[in-house]
């Protein structure tokens, strides 16, 4: 699809207009199989959030840490905190960065199949799970190849590529097609990021009150959630002392 195919309707005039489209495709698709109007769309794809949600941290977890009750677990955890992905929601709405932190995880777990059991199915499916990412939203695939990084530097030692440099093979081949299927898409991000700097976007709180909202998990209370937070802090805890769990607290 065409990544400035938006332009028609937001910004007919700008040659370098982009806006990551991904998400609108697949609203376009509902429009075209009859649901209507708009809001409805919008709300269909919102609705199926959670559950994409829930069966991506299964699919990290199913590769991870394969244990029943841990991915019982995530499952349950992913569904059960108003922050995400409702919070997003109504917070912009930022609902294509919704959908693109959603699926992240399971293109995370794409790349760790990969470099374990090396098919041509899994690389073009990582391939494409990282343009869709990308076309998504570009914050989604940033975060996701940060985890990626350092899941295969300091991650499990059989994951640790460093140690087994044949390994990367795999890895390079399906980051060349997704590269080359996420030309257009590159060009319109290049093209806009000239752009970026003339918007000034007014401060939502102090670095001190940002922080503590999110250590303390209260920023939509008066109060902090202390029981949370502690929660939070002894799974970090537990989580820094295994190594298949130790990238996603570093990163």
């Amino acid at each position: 699809a065409d990544s400035a195919g938006l332009s028609a309707v937001a910004q007919p005039a700008n040659p370098d207009f982009y806006y990551p489209h991904t998400y609108h495709l697949v609203g376009a698709l509902l429009a075209d199989l009859g649901i209507d109007p708009a809001q409805v769309v919008l709300n269909t794809l919102s609705a199926c959030l959670p559950a994409v949600f829930a069966l991506s941290i299964v699919a990290l977890l199913r590769v991870v840490l394969p244990r029943p009750t841990t991915m019982v677990a995530g499952a349950l955890t992913a569904v059960m905190f108003t922050v995400f992905p409702y919070d997003i929601i109504n917070f912009g709405p930022l609902l294509p960065l919704a959908l693109a932190l959603a699926v992240a995880p399971a293109v995370i777990a794409l790349m760790l199949q990969v470099t374990r059991t090396p098919t041509v199915a899994l690389a073009g499916a990582l391939a494409l799970g990282a343009v869709g990412l990308l076309t998504t939203h570009p914050t989604g695939a940033v975060s996701a190849g940060i985890v990626m990084v350092l899941l295969l530097l300091v991650g499990r030692r059989e994951d640790q590529l460093w140690r087994q440099p044949r390994r990367l093979l795999p890895l390079v081949l399906a980051g060349a097609a997704a590269l080359a299927l996420a030309v257009p898409s590159l060009g319109g991000l290049l093209g806009a990021s000239g752009s970026a700097g003339e918007v000034d976007w007014p401060a939502f709180a102090i670095p001190g009150s940002a922080i503590g909202q999110l250590v303390l998990l209260n920023h939509e209370s008066f109060f902090p959630e202390w029981w949370l937070a502690a929660a939070v802090l002894l799974g970090a805890v537990v989580a820094l002392r295994r190594a298949a769990l130790r990238p996603f607290v570093v990163a």
